[in-house]
């Protein structure tokens, strides 16, 4: 019973027990979303170009910008203090496995759209899916043709999805809004298609259920009588 809170003590009578899989699911829903979402890129795109203002350019922009990878393990910072204080290791466990999800998200989807040469929307070059090498050059870490998956989107899922593997996530659906918010943000300034942001969700939400795999708080438990 290691790390447990105090109030996870089983009573007499209680069983330790897993609690019921989620995961295929939300696996199940994130995959289909995403084979659904192709069908809606340009769609989605020339809505959310009737939506730019000067001042919405600006504040998404600060959105994508502080939702980058550093900006989000800074904020991991003071709540992992604030639970070694407290001598809460649980609960620190817990944030460890939020900033291991994100690196995990983020570092996947990098992996990943530096092989599929997909073209920025914003991009003034032929649309289309280029891979590796394009007209005899190499494409990976070409800005242009680094669209699918969101690197900002799948870092911010890893984040936000960490805690839904938890028995009761509670306010954790709260951060569900974390990549949405960041997704949007990169699609209102043009930078990746409706596609390239559910991709990264579900990149991330894999790299967040990597992380707590590997510190081992998936499954979660429960006790019951």
């Amino acid at each position: 019973m290691t790390g447990l809170s105090k109030a996870a003590t089983p009573l007499p009578g209680q069983a330790y027990s897993p609690a019921p899989n989620r995961v295929w699911p939300m696996a199940f829903g994130l995959i289909a979303s995403v084979l659904l979402s192709f069908f809606f890129d340009e769609a989605v795109r020339h809505q959310v170009q009737q939506w730019q203002t000067p001042l919405g350019m600006k504040a998404f922009s600060a959105v994508s910008k502080y939702s980058e990878l550093h900006f989000l393990l800074l904020c991991l910072v003071p709540p992992f203090l604030f639970f070694q204080w407290r001598r809460d290791i649980r609960s620190s466990r817990w944030v460890i496995a939020i900033a291991l999800g994100c690196l995990i998200g983020g570092v996947m989807t990098l992996t990943i759209r530096c092989t599929t040469g997909r073209t920025r929307p914003s991009a003034l070059v032929e649309q289309g899916w280029y891979g590796l090498r394009h007209e005899g050059k190499w494409l990976v870490g070409s800005y242009d043709y680094n669209a699918f998956p969101s690197g900002h989107t799948g870092g911010a899922a890893g984040f936000a999805a960490v805690l839904l593997f938890r028995r009761r996530p509670g306010w954790g659906y709260a951060l569900l809004i974390l990549p949405l918010a960041v997704g949007f943000s990169r699609i209102y300034l043009d930078r990746h298609r409706f596609s390239d942001v559910m991709a990264a969700i579900l990149v991330g939400t894999v790299g967040a259920w990597l992380a707590v795999r590997c510190l081992k708080l998936w499954p979660p438990f429960y006790y019951s009588k």
